[in-house]
């Protein structure tokens, strides 16, 4: 493993064997909507901008397929932690969505009416939210959530 500088004062890791190759460029760390970075560089394709990611030159990627970091550190650019995959399975792979109403744990919502438990458990399966049930206590409905998020997802099951 070894480290590539980019700018602001950030590095990506990547393997041994891409090293060369990937260094002979200048990368810069591309801030994301979501405060991570990512390692860009910018070339020019028929007069137009184009901005290309690391990890699509380590995995080149088909048309229609993204790459994904599996330990969702998008600074980390060794093959280990990248695989290709579809934008949905790459969606999958999201840290825990925050809101008032979520208790940190993925997939677990206050119940607002609490006749059948405190605790209420959904999974989002194509496009839409399916409800799991309702619990005495958060950690059961997290345990059920993550039983069918394997089941449903595999491989790209985020536990969050």
């Amino acid at each position: 493993m070894k480290l590539i500088e980019l700018t602001q004062s950030k590095f990506t890791k990547v393997d041994d064997r891409d090293y060369a190759y990937l260094n002979s460029w200048k990368w810069r760390a591309r801030r994301t909507y979501k405060n991570c970075f990512r390692a860009n560089r910018g070339i020019y394709i028929n007069g137009k901008f184009k901005e290309i990611r690391m990890p699509n030159i380590i995995m080149n990627p088909q048309s229609g397929y993204v790459v994904d970091h599996i330990n969702s550190d998008t600074l980390d650019n060794r093959r280990k932690n990248l695989r290709v995959c579809t934008p949905k399975q790459n969606s999958m792979n999201k840290k825990i969505h925050e809101d008032k109403k979520s208790i940190r744990l993925k997939g677990v919502y206050p119940q607002r009416n609490p006749h059948n438990g405190r605790w209420r458990s959904y999974i989002g399966i194509n496009g839409k939210q399916i409800y799991l049930g309702a619990f005495a206590c958060p950690l059961l409905a997290k345990l059920t959530y993550n039983k069918e998020l394997v089941r449903v997802h595999g491989e790209f099951a985020n536990f969050g």
